[in-house]
């Protein structure tokens, strides 16, 4: 295999995550437009906008989504560091993309749906009980 083929598969690799996300969000905006609709609102409404930037978006359903998949992509490709990993350490695997904090009002909803998928490490099912 090529220097250049090499690079561009792990490139690919990098950003798997991330590509699972902004497709979920592409499938779901196909099937209800609801991701449109929230990003025109968030264009004319700066309150809107702002929230983004203080996690404010972690209660809406298709975000809650495409981070899911997200998620179930990085777990797939670190299978083998997976029950190691903490919520922390899933944040930093995906690049820009924001969990909710133990304080926060949708990290209870977060939990039980990683769980209903199988996404919880061990270590994140001790930080949950801790």
């Amino acid at each position: 295999m090529g220097k250049y083929k090499k690079d561009v598969l792990s490139d690919l690799r990098r950003y798997e995550s991330t590509i699972s996300h902004e497709v979920t969000h592409a499938v779901r905006d196909a099937m209800t437009g609801n991701v449109s609709r929230h990003v025109e609102r968030a264009q004319k409404d700066r309150t809107v906008a702002e929230g983004y930037r203080d996690r404010g978006h972690l209660d809406l359903e298709f975000e809650v989504d495409a981070t899911m998949s997200a998620i179930a992509t990085l777990k797939r490709r670190m299978r083998r560091k997976w029950d190691l990993m903490t919520f922390k350490d899933v944040e930093k695997h995906l690049r820009g993309t924001k969990l909710p904090e133990p304080g926060d009002s949708a990290f209870k909803k977060w939990v039980g749906r990683m769980n209903r998928e199988g996404l919880l490490s061990r270590a994140m099912r001790e930080e949950f009980r801790g």
